[in-house]
């Protein structure tokens, strides 16, 4: 894969894992039955093309953490302004 077609993945992996509401339907690909953000690939989907560029513990760490970065980033998004800042 070339250095333009993993940053797409990784783009592709992220837009999965939307901070809001966002519409899902079934994964483009004709075999796999799980849902996808906006008609595209499944995050599990994208996992294995994931594993194609490195090795299935990297790929399965990687997925946890964009979905572990969402979700503090939603947390962070929704906490009160800090007047306090310096």
């Amino acid at each position: 894969m070339t250095p333009y077609g993993k940053e797409q993945l990784f783009s592709l992996i992220h837009r999965q894992f939307p901070r809001w509401p966002s519409t899902f339907s079934k994964c483009w690909n004709e075999s796999c039955q799980e849902q996808a953000r906006g008609g595209h690939e499944c995050p599990k989907c994208l996992e294995k093309k994931l594993e194609t560029i490195s090795d299935k513990k990297t790929a399965q760490k990687y997925m946890k953490i964009v979905l572990e970065m969402r979700e503090i980033e939603v947390n962070l998004l929704s906490q009160p302004e800090n007047n306090n800042e310096t």
